[in-house]
């Protein structure tokens, strides 16, 4: 089965009720009620509260077709995400996002471990399953903390305490069996839409689809801007200094934290985004016109650059 495609409505908060009928279940083709997956829960243990943001995320996305950036904007600016630290508000993106991207394989991996397939009226059992799922397979994150917590957040909820037992069974077993998983997954056949699978073979063949598809199953790197002295900032943030001037952290982590972005030293920006000034080596004075106003411009400033900026035409269609 296809993972859903994301809609674009404003997601529910951690403490939202769900309204009108269930949506179609991406597990068993039938309705699937999370009830009680975004009420209040006694959350004592740490790393709990940031796992249960993610798994609101993950059944937002799997069982409301909700947008996954939207939602993790609106539960990271919640009164439970700003609560967290910038480290676990990191770790809520990354369990959700790794778990949309394997979606495919993660569904499959767990339906082939459980006979009767995934229990109806089981609250949030399923997302966090995804969630802990997504922890052993893709995420550096040690395997007793994720199944343990995984079960740990399974506890905290009436409907899906009840398939404890079941959830460490299935956990654990992909604990055992990773090795095997991981060398068997196939981004192209099980990560890829359907749709999506048929027109990239039509049009690049299925060897560039399978390489398109692999590329999409790793983690989009993250470059930054800097405004002067970009060989000593790719030293100071462990990063590859990239030929057109960019740089490309070696690993990831809370970028709030990092040195010089308290100070405005640099920003996030994407490499290829950077390039337009470097294309068009607009000299000081020059007036640019740029259509996406707050990292271009603030690109053009730091060269000392006069720009106006156009009003953007351009809508977001999915």
């Amino acid at each position: 089965m296809d993972r859903p495609r994301p809609g674009n409505r404003p997601p529910r908060g951690p403490s939202d009720k769900a309204q009108g009928k269930p949506r179609t279940s991406a597990w068993n083709g039938e309705g699937s009620e999370q009830q009680g997956a975004d009420r209040p829960v006694v959350l004592d243990a740490p790393g709990l509260p940031a796992r249960k943001l993610a798994v609101i995320a993950i059944a937002a996305v799997v069982d409301e077709q909700r947008a996954l950036d939207d939602t993790l904007e609106r539960l990271i600016a919640s009164p439970e995400g700003q609560a967290l630290e910038e480290r676990d508000r990191g770790l809520v993106r990354a369990i959700a996002m790794s778990a949309i991207r394997h979606f495919g394989t993660i569904r499959r991996v767990l339906l082939e471990r459980m006979e009767t397939g995934m229990p109806d009226r089981s609250g949030p059992f399923a997302s966090i399953l995804v969630a802990g799922a997504a922890q052993v397979l893709f995420l550096d994150v040690p395997d007793h903390a994720a199944v343990d917590l995984s079960i740990r957040l399974m506890q905290t909820n009436p409907h899906s305490a009840r398939y404890s037992k079941l959830a460490n069974a299935v956990l654990r077993r992909i604990v055992r069996e990773r090795e095997q998983i991981v060398a068997g997954i196939d981004p192209l056949a099980h990560d890829t839409p359907a749709w999506l699978r048929r027109r990239w073979t039509q049009a690049y063949g299925e060897a560039n689809a399978r390489l398109m598809a692999q590329a999409h199953a790793r983690e989009a790197a993250v470059d930054l801007t800097v405004k002067t002295d970009a060989a000593g900032w790719a030293e100071q943030l462990d990063a590859v200094l990239l030929p057109t001037g960019s740089l490309r952290l070696r690993q990831r982590g809370a970028i709030a934290g990092l040195p010089g972005f308290a100070e405005g030293a640099w920003w996030v920006q994407d490499a290829a985004a950077a390039l337009p000034v470097l294309m068009l080596a607009p000299k000081p004075g020059e007036r640019v016109a740029i259509s996406a106003p707050p990292l271009a411009a603030r690109q053009h400033r730091s060269r000392r650059l006069r720009h106006s900026c156009l009003p953007s035409i351009a809508r977001r269609t999915g």
